[in-house]
């Protein structure tokens, strides 16, 4: 008779939601400046988020960098904690974590002051357990299929950088900000670790001759995240982002020079998955005894290793060049992703790198016109359904020729990609009547190409011992005219 175990698979799978808000940040500058503002930049820094009971409080610090001109170059920094409630989507999601982007910046003039005003995008990550009853390690004849089972490991770490820029003699630092990007992840016995890059961006103006410079460096980080269970087959998601910069200036008046020191704090989060094998029943057959089956379906959803991609984009920037004037710098340069598809053995990504680009006109007056570079790249990339491309950017190097702007840069592309694979599982087997025997001696079954035992089986009716011990030159899977004979006792 079938002795049927029943267990409950569980599959974890993601909910993202998201929401948008507004913030707004007093500049501490009258309004009579407005028209000065050269470059205005926003990030989020510090975010916090905690589950109530059918809602998400989450906040964070928004920060807004302006630089300004006039008689000088200067640079004045504003921050606004914020906070806000967004329900849950089910009250038995658990939240994995929440990413901000800050966008569509803007100046506003309230009580003779001036406001940073912002569109806050919230993006949530919630994990929630599908489980359906299957069943498994049934004493029956089988067909047997493997479900891969995955357990999530949250990490959520800071590491400290610190790296130093030599200029010559600085008056101030204009603008500075910094992105991370994880090139590498390395599971281990009870641990991961964790390779990237990030890539740092400050501008200064110069004490001798009001020069505007800019360095761009690459600082290398590596993290090692312990992490119970983990081994060499964990597959890791991780993400990083910047949760805070940091810059102090060093002056070396006898050599005329000064040293910027730039300290991050990174944060690194994602999850780490473990697969184990799960054998379930995807169809059963009893020789003897009439079985009635009930089915289920589930969706296992498996997330691939997300591979890391560097592509050289370049060309014209849309940029409205003032007429008689000079090019200085390009200044808070962002990757913005519009669309990405897969193609044959590969994807297409389109999108363009934005920001501001600085001129000089004949009296040496400072303006600010925004610039876009729309690039569209294709990029290896085998595997599933992409979820998400996550992209940043290296050094962008511009020169003006013939009035138009000309820059090239890298950009890192990193790609989210999942797998769901639907499976037919038997839910619940109930015995019914004796099945009545053969009364025939003899059984022949012609075999069509691939074939196997179960197929012969059910067809015959009898156990797979049986098959073999009357036919045991034949190979399975069958082939089209091979022939299975089965002999009975009359």
């Amino acid at each position: 008779m079938v002795k049927a175990q029943f267990d409950n698979f569980l599959n974890v799978c993601e909910i993202r939601t998201t929401e948008r808000s507004t913030v707004e940040c007093s500049l501490n500058l009258s309004e009579d400046n407005e028209d000065k503002i050269l470059h205005l930049s926003g990030k989020v820094y510090q975010p916090t988020f905690e589950r109530e009971e059918n809602s998400v409080v989450y906040g964070g610090l928004a920060t807004f960098n302006v630089v300004f001109g006039g008689e000088e170059l200067m640079r004045a920094e504003a921050g606004a904690k914020f906070s806000f409630k967004a329900p849950c989507p089910e009250a038995d999601c658990v939240l994995k974590f929440v990413e901000y982007t800050l966008h569509s910046i803007k100046i506003k003039k309230e009580g003779g002051m001036l406001y940073a005003v912002a569109t806050l995008d919230s993006d949530f990550t919630f994990a929630k357990t599908i489980g359906i009853n299957c069943l498994v390690d049934a004493e029956a004849l089988k067909k047997e299929q493997t479900l891969t089972k995955l357990t999530a490991y949250p990490i959520d770490v800071n590491c400290d950088l610190d790296d130093e820029f030599d200029f010559k003699k600085i008056k101030r630092v204009l603008f500075s900000d910094a992105v991370a990007c994880v090139k590498e992840v390395k599971p281990a016995v009870g641990a991961v670790t964790v390779e990237g890059v990030a890539t740092v961006n400050v501008i200064a103006v110069t004490f001798s001759d009001g020069e505007l410079i800019k360095e761009t460096r690459a600082v290398p980080f590596s993290f090692e995240a312990e992490s119970d269970g983990a081994d060499e087959t964990t597959r890791a998601f991780i993400k990083a982002r910047v949760d805070k910069l940091a810059l102090k200036v060093y002056v070396d008046d006898k050599q005329d020079k000064s040293t910027v020191s730039v300290a991050m704090i990174i944060n690194l989060y994602g999850d780490l998955y473990r697969p184990f094998e799960m054998q379930y029943v995807a169809d059963c057959y009893d020789v003897r005894t009439k079985l009635t089956l009930e089915r289920g379906r589930t969706i296992v959803s498996e997330k691939l290793p997300s591979p890391t991609t560097i592509e050289r984009v370049g060309g014209k920037l849309n940029c409205d060049v003032p007429d008689y004037s000079r090019f200085l710098k390009l200044i808070g340069e962002n990757v913005e992703i519009a669309s990405f598809k897969p193609t044959a053995g590969g994807m297409t990504v389109e999108g363009a790198i934005e920001g501001n680009a600085l001129f000089a006109d004949g009296e040496n007056v400072m303006v600010s016109k925004p610039f876009t570079l729309p690039f569209s790249v294709d990029a290896p990339f085998e595997g599933a359904k992409i979820a998400d491309v996550i992209a940043t950017c290296g050094e962008v190097v511009c020169k003006m020729r013939s009035g138009t702007l000309e820059a090239q840069t890298e950009i890192t592309l990193t790609v989210v990609a999942d797998v769901q694979t639907e499976y037919d599982v038997i839910t619940a087997i109930e015995e019914g009547e004796a099945v009545e025997p053969d009364s025939s001696a003899i059984s022949v079954y012609v075999g069509a190409n691939g074939d196997t035992e179960w197929d012969v089986t059910k067809k015959l009716g009898v156990a797979q011992d049986v098959i073999a011990k009357y036919n045991p030159e034949v190979n399975f899977p069958l082939k089209d005219g091979d022939k299975i004979i089965v002999y009975r006792k009359l």
